[in-house]
């Protein structure tokens, strides 16, 4: 212990022995060397991930990097600190409800159910859908769904048989001012609902009820007082296997009063309640998304999607940006990399000197198209800015700051 003491209290080249200089330098030696090599690797490293970046982005890299004003983690070749996710999970970020009129709705199944299934093609919707639930005059808030790729998706089985139709009735004929008739029907599987009818032959189609169920109800309106009327329920499956009744007979001779019971109007409302969930699965059948959407009562389910102007702006996939290869890094999604990577560095950016983020533009307004906006129509940071670089200040897409406004506020 003295030893030590002598060797660390004094310079090493006033230690009398020579076998302590040795260990001296020699423990020197070997923290420079570890430095040096940890240094190397970690160079080593950065230089194979930049590397792996330029060699599919390099046109992006000699394009950008050649502007006046260029994005600092560009310009450094830090491509993960804003773009490689820590990890391949989606992160929820708070989508605010648009107004009313800036949802398309296009699917309404406005009989109630616990159950509901909707089958769409991806062409009909961008990327993510709004789910509105109603019971009676009640409804809650629309909330939000991100569609995954369809290929992703678990594919969903294909029996090969066509539903399977039972408990087909009449169960109303009202002779009012126009002449209708009710039917329902079950069938052992979801389907789309239809009636082949005419007088004395199945001459006629309703309409076709594309929502998918298996409890069944057409009306038929516009009929004639006083005859009798052949029918058919038709039920389709979402791979197109198909089911027909048996032809069946009503008359329209006098009123067939409903024999259904209104119990089911009595039972108490939970949708002022904040308890209701509701669980939506999602599956792929053929080239269509199948949705599911479960609730814990009999409900009305509605999709939507944004409106979109025919001339509107670029929008931007709100879902993680993977290549589908397993040795890319995981990739943020368009919310991180247009919103919140910004605000992580430019935290002194005020909504006073800069114009409001993650919002939705005024009723009315039309954005021309070289403003992008994300997929549900939210202003971002780089509905403004440009990402990497940028001839013109602050990286801004338009030449000053009027010409920037005037794009969207033509009153300026």
């Amino acid at each position: 212990m003295q030893t030590m003491k002598r060797i660390f209290l004094k310079p090493f080249w006033r230690i009398p022995d020579r076998r302590y200089h040795r260990l001296i330098v020699l423990l020197v030696a070997l923290s420079l060397g570890v430095a040096i090599i940890c240094g190397g690797f970690g160079q080593s490293r950065a230089l194979a991930e930049e590397g792996a970046c330029l060699g599919c982005h390099q046109a992006t890299w000699d394009r950008d990097l050649g502007r006046f004003y260029v994005h600092a983690p560009f310009m450094e070749k830090k491509c993960g600190h804003c773009h490689v996710a820590a990890s391949f999970k989606e992160p929820q970020a708070s989508v605010p409800v648009p107004p009313p009129s800036a949802i398309d709705w296009f699917r309404r199944n406005r009989v109630p159910a616990s159950d509901h299934w909707f089958a769409f093609s991806p062409s009909l919707v961008a990327d993510h859908l709004w789910i509105e639930t109603r019971e009676g005059k009640k409804s809650q808030n629309p909330y939000y769904v991100s569609l995954p790729p369809l290929e992703s998706l678990p594919e969903f089985a294909n029996d090969g048989g066509p539903p399977q139709i039972g408990r087909v009735e009449v169960q109303e004929v009202s002779l009012g001012v126009f002449v209708s008739a009710r039917i329902t029907w079950t069938t052992d599987e979801f389907a789309d609902s239809s009636l082949r009818f005419g007088l004395g032959k199945l001459t006629e189609e309703s309409t076709r009820d594309f929502n998918l169920r298996q409890n069944h109800e057409v009306i038929l309106s516009g009929l004639e007082r006083g005859k009798e009327y052949l029918f058919s329920v038709v039920s389709e499956d979402v791979f197109g296997n198909r089911a027909v009744s048996v032809p069946m007979a009503f008359s329209t001779h006098r009123n067939l009063p409903s024999n259904e019971s209104d119990a089911k109007t009595s039972s108490p409302s939970m949708l002022n309640s904040t308890e209701l969930s509701l669980i939506h699965r999602l599956h792929r059948a053929g080239d269509q998304y199948l949705l599911l959407v479960e609730a814990p009562q009999p409900v009305t389910v509605s999709l939507g999607k944004n409106a979109v102007a025919a001339k509107g702006p670029n929008r931007l996939a709100q879902t993680p940006l993977n290549s589908g290869d397993p040795t890319h890094p995981p990739l943020q999604d368009e919310v991180f990399l247009n919103i919140s990577v910004c605000l992580n560095c430019h935290q002194n950016i005020s909504q006073a000197m800069s114009h409001p983020i993650n919002i939705l533009p005024p009723r009315g307004m039309l954005i021309p198209p070289e403003y992008p906006l994300l997929a549900d129509g939210r202003m971002t940071c780089m509905s403004c800015h440009l990402r990497h670089g940028s001839d013109l200040p602050f990286r801004m897409i338009k030449s000053s700051r009027k010409e920037l406004c005037i794009g969207c506020h033509v009153n300026y």
